[in-house]
């Protein structure tokens, strides 16, 4: 059975724009890293795709570095699962876009938030995205 879907008021999104903030901006640091970190390991495993000793400097590195790719993609998920935990969904991580469940009007919508937003201002039909953004009555 699929848990409850929470129905999140203005005030309650609100509430945790502060955590998603500080999350968004480490889930945005955690991907820069691994990307850069999975570069780097791509050039690393053309030097090590042939046999080498394991006191290999670059064989030493590969395996620094594939560790902490594992360490940061697992964290990064951690931090995903998290923001879903709480009832958000985390739309887009680049452009820090966040939804929330919501009733206005008698439907289901989503409140919308993107980092930097100091507080939940707009809002979408569920079948619609962020481009068809409109703005909360009496908001801003």
């Amino acid at each position: 059975m699929a848990p409850a879907r929470k129905t999140f008021t203005r005030d309650e999104a609100n509430a945790l724009i502060p955590y998603l903030q500080r999350t968004v901006d480490t889930l945005q640091q955690q991907i820069k890293e691994v990307l850069r970190l999975k570069r780097q390991l791509e050039i690393l495993n053309l030097i090590c795709d042939s046999p080498v000793s394991p006191q290999n400097l670059d064989f030493q590195e590969y395996l620094q570095k594939t560790a902490l790719y594992h360490q940061l993609v697992g964290q990064a998920d951690c931090l995903i699962k998290e923001v879903r935990g709480k009832g958000c969904l985390l739309r887009d991580l680049h452009a820090g876009i966040v939804d929330f469940y919501a009733e206005m009007g008698g439907r289901v919508v989503f409140l919308c938030w993107r980092r930097g937003e100091g507080e939940i201002t707009h809002w979408h039909p569920v079948d619609q995205g962020y481009g068809q953004r409109r703005t909360i009555a009496g908001s801003g």
